[in-house]
């Protein structure tokens, strides 16, 4: 006479297979309120930088310390804040907070005119290639087949060298508290662009410096000036030590 012996699951067991699919739960809530909280200090931050009246230096340090830290959150949680786009977009809305972070240290760090572009990128390029590591290190635990892995470097490094141009450009003319050489210039053209609203002015070489250069300048100052009028070119050595310029009315 056969018998069958029925083992009864063990209990122990089936609580233990479900501690990894709960911690994994956990984990992925922390991640959604981490990104949520990098999304609303980064755009915060990106509103108040809009407003000269709220503008400080440290303010725009505090998006670039945010936007270390999102890079930080994408190595300890791992593929948390993705996994609802790994087999979608790389725009995600676990990688928001890094974009506005970008956008915005690229975006303010446009401060002053550069004279001396071959230098301005001497250190753009360090400071690039240090941030793109520390993004490749962050996303190397994030289960991406390699076609898309290839997809996010590429993008983000886009993303990560416009705001590496910011971080140096704001540090270099913001961080410059030195006396300049001032000389005297004429602006030769204006041009504006309506649908951007975007106003620049021409203006001749000064001194040792027989170029002729296009700068961005503000609303008030472009109507205030005219085609051949005189103008102070105030030239700073730059806290990098990249020249750069500003105009004044005279």
């Amino acid at each position: 006479m056969d018998t069958s012996i029925v083992e009864e699951g063990n209990p122990d067991q089936s609580e233990a297979a479900t501690m990894p699919e709960a911690e994994d739960l956990r984990k992925t809530r922390q991640a959604r309120w981490f990104s949520i909280s990098m999304f609303i200090a980064a755009v915060v931050i990106f509103i108040l930088l809009l407003d000269d009246f709220y503008f400080f230096q440290g303010l725009y340090y505090v998006e670039l310390l945010l936007l270390l830290s999102i890079m930080f959150g994408l190595y300890y949680f791992k593929g948390a804040l993705t996994l609802e786009s790994l087999k979608g977009s790389p725009l995600s809305s676990g990688m928001w907070p890094m974009i506005v972070a970008c956008f915005t240290t690229w975006i303010f760090g446009n401060a002053g005119a550069i004279l001396d572009y071959p230098a301005l990128w001497m250190v753009v390029i360090p400071v690039f290639l240090g941030l793109l590591l520390l993004f490749i290190a962050s996303i190397r635990a994030i289960p991406l087949e390699q076609t898309k892995r290839v997809i996010y470097i590429l993008l983000y490094s886009v993303m990560l060298l416009g705001a590496s141009y910011g971080i140096v450009a704001f540090t270099n003319v913001r961080l410059d508290h030195s006396t300049p050489s001032s000389y005297q210039s004429t602006i030769t053209e204006k041009h504006s662009k309506t649908k951007s609203t975007t106003y620049s002015v021409k203006i001749s070489g000064w001194g040792e410096n027989e170029f002729t250069h296009r700068i961005e300048v503000s609303q008030a100052f472009y109507d205030e000036v005219q085609v051949g009028q005189k103008v102070r070119v105030d030239v700073y050595p730059g806290k990098l030590h990249i020249p750069w310029f500003q105009l004044v009315r005279e």
